[in-house]
Order: C-alpha cells, then structure tokens, then sequence
C-alpha cells in the first residue's frame, strides 16, 4: 500500500467514526422518550414516502380520468379519486413532497434569521437587545396567518413567497427563544472567561453561547414545523399557496368542499394526511422537549 492510500484511509476512519458517533447520539435522544421515538418513525414514513413518491404512487398525480370522476375507494384507487378523475392516493403521496419540503424550508428560514437575532440581542443587550426587540414586536402585532396572508397578497401569490411569509411569521418566536437562552448563558463563568482572554463578540456567541442554545432551538424547530404545515395547508386551501396542478393537500382539501356530504373520501383523506404529518412531528417536538430541556439524564443520553 503506498503511502498516499494509507494516508487517505486514516483521514477516512475519523470521518466515519465522527459520522457513526453522531448518527449514534441522535438515536439516542431520539430512542430517550417513547413521544420522540413514535414521532421519528411517522417522520421517517412521510421523509421516505416524500423520496420515494414516484415508486410508490400508482398513477401521475395529474393525470385525469374524466369518466371516472369522485368514484369511491376501489382496489383500483385505494382512497378513490377526485373530480376530475384523478388519483387521491398519488395526489397526496406527491404532495407530502411539497408539504414537507416548504415545512423545511420555513424552519430553516426561521432558524437562521431567527437564531441571529436573538444572539445578537441576548448578547450585546441595552440599545441592541431593545431595538431587535421592538422590530420583532412589530411582526406579532397582526395573527400570524393573517400576517402570512397580508404578505403573500402583496408580493404575489406563488409558493416562494408563501414560504417567505411563513417563514417571517415564525421568525419572532425563535428569536426570543434564543435570546433568553443567550441572556443566561452570558453570564456564565466560561463566557465571562473567554471575554476575559480578548476573544471576540463573534468567537465567544459562536463557539460558546450558540452551541449550548442548541436544545431549544431544536425542540422549537422541530415543533414549528408541525405549525409550518398547518399554515401551508391553510394558504393552499384559501388558493394562497400552491397553486394547481401542483398537488396539495390543502388546495385538495379545498376543491372537494361542494362535495362532502356526496362524497366525503377527496376531503377525509387530504385532512387525514394533514392530520398525522402534524401529530409526528409534534409528538417528536414535545419528546424532544422532555429529553433535551427537562431531562434528568440529559447528560447520559447525549454522551
């Protein structure tokens, strides 16, 4: 073996322990509460049904059958079809996709303006801390969905700009969230050691105060995407969201109210969907909580 391999496959082994070690660690908060373990593996279900969509789904989701329209669930079509003949099955198989995608894309939104801000503010406090804090209070005056609904209105009605308003709905919570964590934290002896030693504002909130907010951060995260989907399915089923033919379990939802007391099965099952992927991540959201903010043995399971 030359050196330049072996070189390579002693760089590689780390790589693989650290990435085993982490998968490990995660397992083991997740496994830590029988609320984030049920929670997880509904989530692993929608994450595989979102990859796996075209695999799994019998028909195009879009693909219309017009002699065929509001038939009842069949062998053929399992949750049977719409009214204009398409598949109910594949329509919300193809649209966990979209639902779960613009769930994660709001988070993410929120997580990265959010966290920012409220570090930002919990850090340098006084004139800092008031002026986030009173910009932030601006956006929670108006309901949240209504907030959403004035922002999509304005900008256009399309799916970027309904995940952007989303995203700056949430964007006050997180931040307020982390900004009590880092208020706390900064008075901490190892923060006040390491200002004691010149390190920068930016060193001592990155290397020190963001780290230790991680548990809140993700039980809020975790939790606001259950949020997320209602919020999504709700602008969607008000024609704010996406837009057809894209399937959507809330615009599905929607184009099936005349006919409910008919044939109830193109709106029970759009709800249904709607239904279990929020119980899966809030029952991850609330197990994550227990584990991570109020746990006895918090420090045993994450080691």
């Amino acid at each position: 073996m030359s050196q330049e391999s072996a070189d390579a496959t002693v760089t590689e082994r780390p790589r693989q322990s650290r990435a085993v070690a982490g998968a490990t660690r995660v397992w083991r908060i997740v496994s830590a509460n029988s609320l984030s373990l049920v929670g997880f593996c509904i989530v692993l279900s929608l994450v595989f049904v979102a990859v796996f969509a075209p695999v799994l789904a019998p028909y195009e989701p879009s693909a219309q059958q017009l002699d065929n329209t509001l038939a009842p669930p069949s062998a053929d079509h399992p949750f049977g079809t719409d009214n204009t003949g398409r598949d109910i099955l594949s329509r919300i198989i193809f649209g966990t996709r979209y639902a779960i995608a613009i769930a994660v894309v709001v988070v993410t939104l929120e997580t990265v303006v959010g966290v920012s801000l409220g570090l930002v503010a919990g850090y340098y406090r006084g004139k800092v801390d008031e002026t986030v804090m009173r910009g932030l209070d601006v956006l929670v005056s108006l309901p949240p969905l209504l907030l959403a609904m004035v922002i999509v209105t304005t900008f256009g009605i399309n799916i970027w700009n309904a995940m952007l308003a989303i995203g700056i709905v949430y964007i006050p919570m997180m931040s307020r969230t982390v900004r009590s964590s880092a208020l706390s934290i900064r008075e901490e002896t190892y923060v006040q050691a390491a200002e004691g030693l010149g390190y920068d504002s930016k060193r001592v909130m990155l290397k020190h105060i963001l780290p230790n907010s991680v548990p809140p951060i993700v039980v809020l995260g975790t939790t606001d995407v259950a949020y997320a989907l209602i919020d999504v399915a709700t602008l969607s089923f008000l024609g704010l969201g996406i837009q057809p033919p894209k399937p959507s379990w809330g615009a599905m939802a929607n184009a099936a109210r005349e006919y409910i007391l008919v044939t109830p099965w193109p709106i029970v099952f759009p709800t249904l969907a709607i239904a279990i992927a929020v119980l899966g991540f809030n029952l991850l959201g609330m197990g994550l909580r227990e584990t991570l903010l109020y746990g006895e043995d918090y420090d045993e399971v994450v080691e």
